[in-house]
């Protein structure tokens, strides 16, 4: 009798679902963080905290982050106080330390005022030190004034708001519960120049905090970020992989806050001029969000619109298309390293008017921006990008210093 066959190998143990942020890191073709939040089947199904809140009448805390400028503070609640929907029991003003000209404009308006005395004792000279100090606090004590609200809205002390400004976060921050590869939500686009926005509906996505006006779950900070805060640049901090766990801030194409502060502990003229001066934010009054355009930024919806973008537009061959040419969508490709010193992305910065560093409005290589002659512009860089995105490509790659004006 002939021997029998061998029995079949037992087959591979079953393979854990990929969460949404490995499922991201993975598309993009690097290794996804070590932890992230399981992923739900569709994102409409899942019931956000933030919507069921506010639908139910709640508000969020906005917290107003000062220290010693009087003047820039009465700016700032001036225009806070002109927002749609915005109430002066929702405000609170967070001090680092006791400027007695600071505390009189919180009275004179009639805002609840906390302060960071501590500070004030402390051997803290570091400028950089004592804003991350002070940022912990007053984010603390943000949730602790209003102990029911999901999140709170982050202000300092030099901003001017959108008419809408408060209606943009009420609207969209649901995306945070609904697409765990999201982060933090922000009303600010670092790349938002008057000539680079058009729509007052679009979402973005980008890997690099903004800051800036901005929204932070409470779920975020109390299981994440509350304990392991740092004492030093506390925003470079939040674009660390350690933090970001490989999910995107999400950001209004037209911003929905200006800054109006032209000195300040890491600002100067130079920088005001040249990336905040002429930042083109939403002055249109009785605009209203229809309450689920942030549906368009969920991870996937949003890939899907890049590629068709691309799929109908056509490859930059020669640098006078920009002007030649009207209402066309361009891709253009490079291949950049973000992080080195030599910056070699500075070229296309300079020339498009966006910010000399790579990293700041990237999404995954990506960089899209409205151009002269009602063109759209969309810079894939291959170190970073998705291979669906790289492998559209059948023309030039071209080096950011063949960009010059």
């Amino acid at each position: 009798m002939a021997a029998s066959s061998p029995p079949p190998p037992p087959p591979p143990p079953p393979q854990p679902e990929q969460t949404a942020p490995e499922k991201k890191e993975k598309e993009a073709g690097r290794d996804p963080p070590a932890a992230s939040t399981p992923a739900p089947a569709k994102s409409e199904e899942v019931e956000s905290e933030i919507k069921s809140y506010i639908e139910s009448g709640g508000k969020l805390t906005l917290a107003v982050l000062a220290c010693n400028r009087p003047d820039y503070l009465k700016q700032t609640l001036d225009s806070l106080l002109d927002v749609d929907g915005v109430r002066k029991e929702n405000i609170v003003v967070i001090q680092d330390g006791k400027h007695a000209p600071v505390m009189d404009v919180v009275h004179d308006y009639g805002l609840d005022l906390v302060q960071n005395e501590g500070q004030q004792r402390s051997r803290i000279r570091d400028g950089a030190e004592k804003i991350a100090t002070h940022y912990k606090f007053a984010i603390q004590e943000a949730f602790n004034f209003n102990k029911e609200s999901p999140a709170v809205i982050i202000i300092e002390d030099d901003f001017l708001f959108s008419p809408d400004f408060l209606q943009y976060f009420e609207s969209n921050a649901p995306i945070l519960d609904v697409d765990p590869t999201t982060f933090i939500m922000s009303a600010w686009n670092d790349n938002g120049l008057k000539i680079h926005v058009r729509d007052k509906r679009k979402l973005h996505r980008t890997n690099y905090f903004p800051g800036l006006g901005w929204l932070m779950p409470r779920k975020l900070w109390e299981e994440e970020l509350a304990a392991k805060w740092p004492r030093t640049h506390w925003d470079h901090w939040m674009r660390d992989r350690k933090q970001h766990k490989g999910r995107d801030c999400i950001h209004p194409e037209i911003p929905r806050d200006y800054h109006i502060g032209v000195k300040g502990t890491f600002m100067d003229d130079f920088h005001h001029n040249t990336y905040f001066k002429d930042i083109g934010y939403n002055k249109e009054l009785g605009f209203e969000w229809d309450g689920d355009e942030y549906l368009n930024a969920v991870h996937s919806k949003y890939d899907a619109d890049i590629l068709k973008k691309m799929k109908g537009g056509k490859e930059l061959e020669r640098i006078e298309q920009l002007q030649q040419e009207n209402d066309q969508v361009f891709v253009i490709y490079i291949s950049v390293k973000p992080g080195l010193p030599s910056q070699p992305f500075k070229p296309m910065g300079q020339y498009f008017k966006i910010w000399h560093e790579i990293e700041r409005g990237n999404y995954d290589g990506i960089h899209q921006f409205w151009w002269e002659n009602g063109n759209y512009v969309i810079v894939v860089n291959e170190v970073e990008a998705a291979p669906m995105f790289k492998e559209l490509r059948t023309g030039k790659l071209w080096e950011p210093r063949q960009f010059k004006k």
